[in-house]
């Protein structure tokens, strides 16, 4: 038997929830059946809450409040928070302050999991058995999804993909799904809308929506609290955008298992996703092309239709 510590911090770049996941997917798909698994947690509410959306029995995990500075957890928990790293054969570290925590209690078997390249070369065939077992377990149909958000048969709905939300800015992705609108709007005979879904937290939010007021665009956000957990939403979307790739790897991977197109900007690093199917990066990160391959993404699914109708 193998005693196996998770330590992970609210604070992680990469979004707590999508890596929660991944550290339960590995402890059902990557482990002895006889190995326990424990998390400790650095944050509060917002962690747990994850935790349990992810899978996580209350009882294997514990939550430690995340300090401001790392000289203000040691002083009063230093010695259990010492016994509790070294009773485990395997700890391991999924963001940089969890190493930090390790490092200063002495701590010198700690594995880093952390890592934007790291976490989606690991997380590529995880998510992929995990995702049927995941969107099987979604209490809400798509139907009664999309009607939630006020979507049609002719409304595409566009998810804006963001480990973190406050790490995405949504006006790019705003703007593209303008441009979409424009341009589908002008085949008359088709009548589609667009909308786009993000978390309430996603950065520049407010901006944007003044921004849609300017340009005199139907209000086409969306906003949906569940986005944090990819897997719960992504089945009730039609496509995603990915305006900020390297903050939305582990969404993107989500979205990839759900079997819908991801249109990217382009990153100069994107290691273990430029070759996944149906995920397209554009030439510039320009709002305009963003909107060019999203158009010709929905048009192309509707060109059939409006061929058979003539």
């Amino acid at each position: 038997m193998t005693r196996v510590l998770h330590l992970i911090d609210q604070g992680a770049s990469v979004g707590p929830a999508p890596v929660l996941r991944l550290t339960a997917d590995f402890a059902r798909f990557e482990s002895a059946p006889e190995d326990q698994h424990a998390w400790l947690l650095l944050g509060g509410q917002p962690i747990h809450d994850s935790a349990l959306a992810a899978g996580i029995e209350p009882n294997r995990m514990r939550i430690l409040p995340l300090p401001r500075g790392f000289r203000r957890l040691v002083p009063g928990a230093d010695r259990a928070l010492r016994e509790v790293l070294l009773s485990a054969d395997r700890l391991m570290c999924w963001t940089p302050f969890a190493m930090q925590v390790a490092a200063e209690v002495g701590c010198d078997r700690a594995e880093p999991r952390f890592g934007q390249a790291t976490l989606c070369a690991y997380a590529h065939q995880l998510i992929d058995r995990a995702a049927p077992e995941a969107f099987d377990a979604v209490e809400v149909s798509r139907a009664e999804l999309r009607d939630q958000w006020g979507a049609t048969e002719r409304t595409r709905v566009i998810a804006l993909l963001a480990d973190q939300p406050e790490q995405v800015d949504v006006q790019r992705a705003l703007l593209a799904a303008a441009f979409t609108h424009e341009a589908l709007t002008a085949h008359e005979g088709w009548k589609i809308d667009v909308q786009l879904i993000c978390h309430p937290r996603t950065a520049g939010l407010r901006s944007a929506t003044e921004l849609c007021s300017l340009m005199h665009v139907p209000q086409i956000i969306q906003q949906d609290a569940r986005t944090i957990e990819p897997w719960s939403v992504l089945y009730g979307c039609d496509l995603a955008v990915a305006p900020d790739p390297l903050h939305a790897g582990l969404s993107i991977l989500w979205a990839h298992a759900a079997g819908l197109p991801v249109i990217a900007s382009p990153q100069p690093r994107l290691p273990h996703m430029v070759e996944l199917d149906r995920l397209t990066i554009a030439q510039t990160d320009q709002a305009k092309h963003l909107a060019h391959l999203l158009t010709q993404w929905i048009t192309a699914r509707e060109q059939p239709a409006a061929v058979g109708g003539v």
